[in-house]
């Protein structure tokens, strides 16, 4: 194991030795995700009811602990299938829970994409959902002999369908999803948002760090059409 730290909070946090540290793409998910939370204050008011955010392959749990030391009020399900790593996020979420002095309402569900509905009622729904997703198909490059490293890089377990099926069952009415992949699955992602009647955005500027990140990956707002 190792540790991670993020920035603003002085405490230690629990990283998998075969996964993800904090990137420019989790500060670029992270980014989108609390302008959406900021904007959407008025609507738990109106709802008189927490927002709830899903994150979809939530590893060690980084996009929701940077989330939740901010936006306390909000209830957050991760779903991971390594099981090892959804122990690692519960730690890791008590941890910030005992460092803030407050509980972060979670739920860290043991399962995948396209086995959902057995864990959450098809009926829920979600204001946000965001995803750092395996990026690259089967076939399309050399797949790791270390399990842990070859599903957070390979279409393994869940495809880009699947992740997009799951945010068109569980995303709100006027909810938004994020999620991050190389430009090279542009095609992929409008042909199948058009497919499932979802709303595919982004912007092409290199320059805007909050769209266009680092090595040539891009972050997709999603909304029903």
């Amino acid at each position: 194991m190792k540790i991670f730290t993020i920035p603003g909070l002085e405490i230690e946090f629990i990283q998998h030795r075969y996964s993800q540290a904090v990137s420019s793409d989790t500060f670029a998910l992270y980014s989108n995700a609390r302008k959406v939370l900021s904007s959407y204050t008025y609507l738990s008011e109106q709802k008189k009811a927490p927002l709830k955010v899903m994150d979809l392959g939530t590893g060690n749990g980084i996009l929701l602990l940077m989330l939740a030391k901010e936006f306390m009020d909000v209830y957050y399900t991760g779903i991971e299938i390594l099981k090892e790593l959804v122990d690692i996020a519960k730690l890791n979420l008590e941890r910030l829970s005992t460092y803030l002095k407050k509980k972060v309402n979670y739920q860290i569900i043991n399962a995948n994409y396209n086995e959902l509905q057995g864990n959450i009622p098809k009926d829920s729904s979600f204001d946000l959902i965001i995803s750092n997703p395996p990026y690259y198909p089967i076939g399309d490059g050399k797949v790791s002999s270390v399990y842990e490293k070859a599903v957070s890089r390979f279409e393994l377990t869940a495809t880009m369908s699947e992740l997009l099926k799951c945010i068109k069952t569980y995303l709100s009415v006027t909810g938004k999803a994020f999620v991050i992949y190389p430009n090279f699955r542009m095609k992929d992602m409008e042909k199948l948002c058009n497919e499932l009647a979802l709303i595919c955005f982004y912007k092409k500027e290199a320059s805007d760090l909050d769209i266009q990140c680092a090595k040539n990956r891009i972050i997709f707002e999603i909304s029903h059409a």
